[in-house]
């Protein structure tokens, strides 16, 4: 072997590198911490600062929100019930008002046909049924759009 020099001084050279680089990476993940620590102190800071107040308002807003629903939807329910009660009554009136009062009905129908059979009839006028006639042709023939 000749001379071993040379892979000394490359050991070498490649020893100093990963010793340098090693203290770089360690000084930089030291500034990274301290950025770190600057960064998550200045957003508890903004936290307990700004956010925190306006936090506690929505909470707050929130909690008035659930009591305004709570008794809207209790409004909500008696609204129904009273709608569902009156609805039931009337149809109940309904029922016994037919029930009852079907024979007044059927007398006052009777009485109606009976006057009308008795009743004189009005004689058609000629006019009036030609005039009949024609519209329903007018109609029939496609309204105003076709009319000539």
């Amino acid at each position: 072997m000749a001379d071993n020099t040379t892979i000394v001084t490359w050991l070498m050279i490649i020893g100093i590198c990963s010793l340098v680089q090693t203290l770089l990476t360690l000084a930089l993940m030291g500034i990274v911490w301290q950025r770190w620590r600057k960064a998550t102190e200045a957003f508890e800071t903004f936290r307990r600062d700004h956010l925190g107040p306006v936090l506690v308002k929505i909470d707050h807003a929130a909690d008035e929100l659930e009591e305004i629903i709570r008794r809207l939807r209790h409004a909500d329910d008696q609204v129904r019930d009273v709608v569902s009660g009156a609805s039931h009554a009337v149809t109940e009136l309904g029922r016994h008002v037919r029930h009852r009062a079907w024979p007044i009905f059927g007398a006052i129908s009777a009485v109606r046909a009976v006057a009308s059979a008795f009743a004189p009839r009005k004689p058609k006028l000629r006019e009036e049924a030609d005039d009949r006639n024609d519209e329903a042709r007018f109609v029939y023939e496609g309204g105003p759009k076709y009319a000539r």
